[in-house]
């Protein structure tokens, strides 16, 4: 069994996506060709680390002569028509839209081949793009109305104000790529959704979420495969020997997933207990928001929360297996979905040496289902009152809700995860040529 894997991010790249489609394919019992882009240049996406170690015998990688994306698709289709009799299904993996735009043109030149299309995030209703930014201008009559409170009296002048027009007009332009994008996603999820023969997500509520309007007429294709854990990747456990206890986030952090609730806390223990740096410190390793080293600088805490380079992806992991807590900081999007649908990687990182996890995240979605059923951890809101609160107990009180259940851990073990995948693909293909296809 071979297959062709078009994702644009997979090793010696360093980002997310790319790790998690690394540990399914290395631990799966098939062979595969993984198309890729180049990566001299990463994006805003990736961590600025290479991952040259990251290689597998059953996996070979041909990396892309562009980093443009439509040239991209265009290589991506050539290299499977070049080599199309080697493979027995192809793979797309999202983010980006970018692979499944690839699939969807491979899939109508080819309707016999098997396209397996996966999500790591949605393409569409996704908190994190604007679907409709038009919309959402905030220079619109009704909109600007509501939000500057303008007196019953004054909206017809309002509604002729030149400088409104204006304002929504230069609105709308500096938004117009943002609506290409967003035009352009809603396309290539319909037609994946439409033509892809399998739809892989990675969580029940992501699951659940993509099935929703029109949509549901696809639910029957859909598959969840979990992120996952290789234990073969993990270094030899040296835990630190200054008696504090070690905080340690690893991974990227920016405006919206932020720590600054989590500072704020940090910074209510400082103030408190001006000598709380010897009890205990928190360590960032990767990208870390301005505004949060401006909170740290500014509210001198530079004794407490030590900030570190990116590091490599096996490094990384030997940072958390050292740790006493691990930290997790979900975006806040409470204002925007009621469950968080999202399931981080590295929280599956974090269980594969059974770490104590810290969570901040929604009371309900994928990271508290997995802290409560795996019993890793203790999830919180982006309260900072909530937060200190929990904080205090574990440094003052010794406070420890850790009870691994090893039963539901092990749905996120790489080599059983990947055993699935073989066994429900083999199915599949099996299915077909029963059917003649």
């Amino acid at each position: 069994m071979r297959g062709l894997v078009i994702s644009w991010f997979y090793p010696p790249g360093n980002s997310s996506e790319g790790l998690v489609t690394y540990k399914l394919l290395s631990n799966s019992s098939f062979e595969y060709d993984v198309f890729t882009r180049k990566t001299h240049n990463a994006d805003m996406f990736d961590r600025q680390t290479n991952e040259t170690s990251l290689v597998s015998d059953n996996v070979e990688v041909f990396q892309a002569t562009t980093n443009d994306p439509e040239l991209w698709i265009g290589e991506a289709v050539d290299f499977f028509e070049r080599n199309i009799q080697k493979y027995d299904f192809i793979m797309t993996r999202c983010m980006t839209a970018a692979a499944h735009d690839a699939g969807a043109k491979i899939k109508a030149r080819h309707q016999d081949i098997l396209w397996l299309a996966s999500f790591g995030d949605p393409l569409i209703n996704t908190p994190y793009l604007r679907d409709d930014p038009k919309n959402a201008n905030p220079f619109l009559f009704g909109k600007y109305c509501i939000y500057q409170h303008v007196p019953l009296k004054d909206m017809a002048r309002v509604y002729f104000s030149k400088t409104r027009r204006a304002q929504r007009k230069l609105w709308e332009a500096q938004r117009l790529l943002d609506t290409k994008y967003s035009n352009y996603c809603s396309r290539i999820n319909q037609s994946t959704f439409r033509g892809a023969d399998k739809l892989i997500f990675n969580n029940t509520h992501q699951f659940n979420h993509a099935f929703t309007g029109k949509n549901k007429q696809y639910r029957s294709k859909g598959m969840i495969i979990n992120h996952t854990f290789d234990k073969k990747l993990y270094p030899t456990i040296k835990p630190p020997v200054d008696n504090k206890i070690h905080f340690v986030y690893v991974g990227h952090l920016d405006a919206l997933r932020n720590a600054n609730s989590l500072l704020q806390s940090i910074h209510k223990l400082h103030q408190n207990d001006p000598q709380v740096y010897k009890k205990v410190c928190f360590e960032f390793y990767g990208h870390i928001d301005d505004s949060d080293k401006v909170y740290i600088l500014d509210h001198d805490l530079i004794n407490i929360v030590r900030l570190h380079p990116d590091v490599d992806y096996i490094t990384s992991l030997s940072r958390i297996a050292n740790a006493d807590w691990t930290i997790l900081i979900d975006a806040n999007l409470n204002n925007k979905i009621a469950d968080y649908i999202f399931c981080p990687a590295k929280l599956i990182d974090y269980i594969g040496v059974k770490k104590k996890v810290f969570a901040i995240t929604q009371p309900s979605g994928a990271t508290t289902d997995i802290i409560n059923s795996v019993g890793c951890g203790q999830a919180v809101s982006h309260s900072p009152e909530e937060i200190y609160l929990y904080l205090s107990k574990i440094i003052y009180q010794k406070y420890n809700p850790i009870v691994y259940n090893d039963n539901k851990l092990m749905e996120y073990e790489a080599e059983k995860v990947a055993r699935d995948f073989d066994t429900a693909v083999q199915k599949i293909l099996n299915d077909r040529r029963i059917d003649g296809r």
